[in-house]
């Protein structure tokens, strides 16, 4: 019986981390040093082997790869539990990305992924419940000056109809545990549409924060992320409240690949919240282009 490499365990280390990679990121995290030609016949030999499996769906014809239960047993971790969506392919190998950016500069190195979330929240108890828990894309515990707090992570690439997001939010309200709600999305626009549903809202003085960060900043920059929503003035760079450290040089994809894979909790009782909040025109009005998610 086969044993793997040590490329391959580094590959099959990073799809058991991520769930779903693209084969542009594992080329850059792993076979980099090697020829295209010589990464993807160890691909389709990893893939014979039924250690990785294939999808397709990704708008610019590439793959995306992720770890079976016999690649998961070669390096001693538990069965993957996930279930590849074509409709959210592009949306979830961008979330990957979106790691690889925020780890760069130490955030998100104990991130808890939707699938997790999801197996704990839809319990029997919690089943039971009169009200289906919201269930961000991640959750990631963040040090700050006051202590260390957890951050719901959604990345948000279309524009859903004004109830949805007062349903999600109204939820998000409730959420005792969360210091802040970082929606990550890649115009101005979606932005504003997401903040002015957020200030509509009830809001209690246990409620999270609600961010905001425009995608392909933090892809490009994690260490200058602007976080709109902190601070008195509407926005604060995110290395001045949380954590972080320099970025170690690094490969992330190019815009033009970003554009590309674009397309595709307990409550308390209510205690209302103050009415001050800070000056938020910063995104009161959307940049004249925005592209669309």
């Amino acid at each position: 019986m086969s044993s793997p490499t040590v490329r391959d365990q580094k590959l099959l280390g990073l799809l058991n981390r991520y769930q779903i990679l693209s084969t542009r990121q594992i080329r850059t995290h792993v076979f980099s040093e090697i020829s295209p030609t010589n990464m993807f016949r160890r691909l389709r030999i990893l893939e014979k082997r039924n250690w990785i499996k294939r999808s397709v769906g990704l708008e610019d014809g590439s793959l995306a790869w992720s770890l079976t239960a016999l690649g998961a047993s070669k390096i001693g971790a538990s069965s993957p539990n996930i279930h590849v969506n074509r409709n959210t392919l592009g949306h979830d190998v961008l979330l990957s990305e979106l790691r690889f950016a925020l780890e760069s500069v130490g955030l998100g190195e104990k991130w808890i992924p939707e699938s997790e979330l999801k197996q704990k929240s839809f319990s029997p108890r919690t089943r039971a419940a009169s009200e289906t828990p919201v269930v961000p894309d991640g959750l990631m515990p963040v040090k700050t000056k006051d202590g260390t707090f957890v951050i719901a992570v959604e990345l948000e690439l279309l524009a859903k109809n004004k109830a949805r997001y007062r349903q999600v939010l109204r939820k998000y309200a409730k959420r005792d545990k969360i210091k802040w709600v970082w929606y990550i999305a890649p115009n101005r626009r979606l932005m504003k549409t997401i903040y002015d549903e957020w200030l509509k809202l009830e809001r209690y003085s246990f409620s999270p924060e609600l961010i905001l960060s425009d995608l392909d900043k933090v892809l490009s920059d994690p260490w200058n992320i602007e976080a709109f929503g902190l601070g008195d003035q509407g926005k604060m760079f995110l290395r001045d409240v949380v954590e972080m450290h320099a970025p170690s040089p690094k490969t992330l994809l190019s815009k033009e690949a970003l554009e590309r894979n674009h397309g595709s909790e307990s409550t308390k009782n209510p205690t209302k919240k103050s009415d001050h909040t800070p000056d938020h025109s910063v995104i009161t009005q959307p940049s004249e282009k925005s592209s669309a998610a």
